[in-house]
């Protein structure tokens, strides 16, 4: 564990941006476009840097870089956005902040250090990340690893090693990563001052798990979304996006009302194969009627293409808009996410043969992983008593709502 810490740090220090170098307050001198108000926060981080708190500089820092509806970032011209990014990633990379002199060391966290090395390696530019895999390659193999060939395998290795879930680890780099570009793309929108009208962009399907309105869905039902609502027992609801996982397929929002139901996941023993289930979605909303729609199938195997075990195949026919559907065992509990069919067309292309049925669900366990990270709650349940399918029908209709993406 020392060695990993130790060496990936050595590795990683020059990635991203370095402000903090030498002391935060003697190499910021502003940007011309940023507002005076913003210009005030900034030097106030500046101010808590120096004196030392942690605390209050890490709500400050995130306030600022995370405002994700522009009222805030819109503002901020590019050397603040750099700053911000650097001061948090500070904030995360506490061993990086000592390192480099910063004024104040930082939460010392295994597990977020872990977080920030994923994050550093996804923004290296190419030949960086070559160097750093064929670096990592060898290290291993002297010490008779030949599996690791790459720095995420060795990533991996590491969190295993220091007995954190690398599960957890990807959902929460890929949860800043996100922020990061919303703030960015927010930044350009603002700075190219444009106006486009919003026009009618994709539809797909999410669930109910908390009484506080939080919404799981697929990353790429809701992918460049200017606005998202969702439609909950006939009525069309405002709905933000809380965090979004696009390496996993994965999203969380929440609606602007509370539901009366919730959907609740498993307990106990994982799905198996050869178990019946049930996908719940809208399908094909442009065609076919507004109702919810639900299919019935078996799991056909625990893992997907190329034995992606976070995934797992079932016949259960899905159509374009089920995406983001809940899979429910046969006791009405969510097992897993409904997210992609194979292509029949480029599958006969290079087969000859038209696949039927091949269907895929992310599984609840990375869902649960995902609201574990920020702390949201969840319901579980015994799958112990099995229930008609007309009662799995109609609960699920009472947590299952449409997506609406306007792009």
């Amino acid at each position: 564990m020392s060695r990993t810490l130790s060496t990936l740090m050595k590795r990683l220090l020059p990635i991203l941006l370095l402000v903090f170098s030498v002391g935060v307050g003697d190499v910021y001198a502003g940007d011309r476009d940023s507002s005076p108000d913003v210009g005030k926060l900034v030097w106030e981080i500046m101010k808590l840097d120096k004196a030392c708190k942690p605390r209050e500089l890490k709500r400050l820092t995130e306030q600022l870089l995370f405002s994700t509806d522009g009222t805030i970032v819109g503002k901020l011209g590019d050397k603040d956005i750099s700053f911000l990014t650097s001061g948090f990633y500070m904030l995360y990379y506490p061993r990086a902040a000592k390192a480099y002199g910063a004024n104040c060391v930082f939460f010392p966290d295994d597990f977020r250090s872990f977080v920030w090395e994923s994050v550093s390696y996804h923004y290296s530019s190419s030949e960086r990340k070559k160097t750093m895999d064929e670096a990592e390659k060898a290290f291993h193999q002297k010490h008779g690893r030949y599996d690791i060939t790459n720095f995420p395998d060795s990533l991996v290795w590491s969190t295993k090693v220091g007995g954190i879930n690398s599960h957890r680890v990807t959902s929460a780099a890929n949860d800043i990563i996100d922020r990061i570009e919303r703030t960015r793309t927010i930044r350009a929108k603002q700075r190219s001052g444009s106006s486009a009208k919003k026009k009618s962009g994709s539809t797909g399907t999410g669930f109910f798990i908390n009484k506080q309105g939080h919404i799981v869905t697929n990353s790429h039902v809701v992918k460049d979304c200017r606005q998202i609502n969702t439609l909950y027992q006939g009525s069309k609801v405002s709905t933000s996006l809380v965090t979004n996982d696009p390496r996993n397929d994965l999203a969380l929002l929440k609606a602007s009302t509370r539901p009366t139901a919730i959907a609740y996941f498993r307990s106990g023993r994982g799905i198996r194969s050869g178990e019946d289930i049930l996908a719940f979605g809208y399908p094909l909303k442009s065609v076919l009627s507004d109702e919810l729609k639900g299919t019935k199938g078996m799991i056909n195997a625990l893992s997907g293409l190329n034995n992606d075990t976070r995934f797992m195949q079932m016949s259960a026919p899905v159509q374009a808009g089920n995406s983001g559907g809940p899979l429910l065992d046969q006791a009405g509990n969510v097992v897993g996410v409904v997210t992609a069919k194979l292509n029949a067309v480029k599958m006969a292309k290079y087969t000859g043969n038209i696949p039927q049925n091949v269907n895929f669900a992310l599984k609840a366990s990375l869902v649960r992983d995902m609201l574990e990270v920020k702390d949201i709650d969840y319901e579980t349940a015994s799958s112990k008593k099995k229930m008609e399918t007309v009662d799995i029908f109609d609960k699920a209709k009472q947590f299952t709502v449409l997506v609406e993406c306007l792009q």
